[in-house]
């Protein structure tokens, strides 16, 4: 090796210690950064997330616009920054509202769970049958949200249907209460749509570690009755309060009648 190379390899070797003495200088004199970075770090990949609502699949329940806080402690203790469990400390139950990042889908989403392992399931003109059981439906749905935000269709929303051959053929946007495992929540039927969403499934068994997910907004849904289950393991944690929201037919207008509001 040549005199200049060995000065060459001698100042890397000095720049590198530098670096490094550099990189531990600056650690120390900001450790209480870092201890909080790490520490939000930690509590949103593993304790407590939020999630923003992009479509209305989950209405009347949840608006387009919400801002949603997830329970990730509700079913694991995970790992942070992965989905490893280290700890069951329950399973997802009929009923709950849920986050999950599911490979058959490329984007996070939420929706109701509908059947769990074992449960035999199927659905006909909008009414579900579980374990050979209609659940139970109301016609009384109503509140001052419902007919301040959604508002019945108009021309607009019927244009868009014509345009993506859908049937309109005696549109109109009904409100039920469906009681699922002791929850009683409302559903958002549009009568008259027959290829908006998939009206019925035909009876299955949910396999182990499967769940079946579905959104309120029966007939405008994107869930598992397109493309299919959603394995124990997606499921990112669960859903019972929105924090804030804001109309995003209105400007962003903050819909505060649902600012730190309990959902079921």
């Amino acid at each position: 090796m040549s005199f200049l190379n060995k000065i060459k390899d001698s100042n890397k070797t000095k720049s590198l210690k530098e670096s490094i003495k550099n990189g531990i200088k600056t650690f120390k004199e900001n450790k209480g950064f870092f201890g909080l970075l790490i520490l939000i770090v930690t509590v949103k990949s593993s304790i407590i997330d939020w999630n923003y609502v992009p479509t209305g699949s989950m209405r009347p329940t949840l608006a387009d616009g919400d801002q949603i806080i997830i329970n990730k402690l509700a079913y694991d203790i995970t790992i942070p920054l992965t989905y490893k469990s280290l700890y069951k400390i329950s399973d997802p139950e009929k009923g709950d509202i849920v986050v999950f990042d599911t490979a058959k889908q490329d984007v996070r989403m939420v929706k109701r769970v509908l059947a769990v392992p074992g449960d035999k399931i199927k659905i006909r003109k909008n009414k579900v049958y579980i374990n050979d059981k209609e659940l139970e439906y109301a016609e009384d749905f109503n509140s001052e949200f419902l007919e301040s935000v959604f508002k019945p269709l108009d021309e607009s929303d019927k244009k868009n249907y014509k345009e993506n051959d859908l049937s309109i053929d005696k549109m109109a946007v009904k409100y039920q209460t469906e009681t699922l495992n002791g929850i009683k929540h409302g559903i958002r039927l549009e009568e008259g749509v027959q290829k908006i969403g998939s009206l019925g499934l035909k009876e299955m068994i949910i396999p182990e570690n499967n769940y079946l997910m579905i959104g309120d907004n029966r007939n405008n849904s994107l869930d598992s009755r397109y493309w299919g289950l959603v394995e124990r393991h997606e499921i990112v944690g669960k859903v019972n309060h929105v924090v804030f929201s804001l109309d995003q037919d209105n400007w962003l207008k903050p819909r505060t009648d649902r600012f730190f509001t309990r959902v079921d």
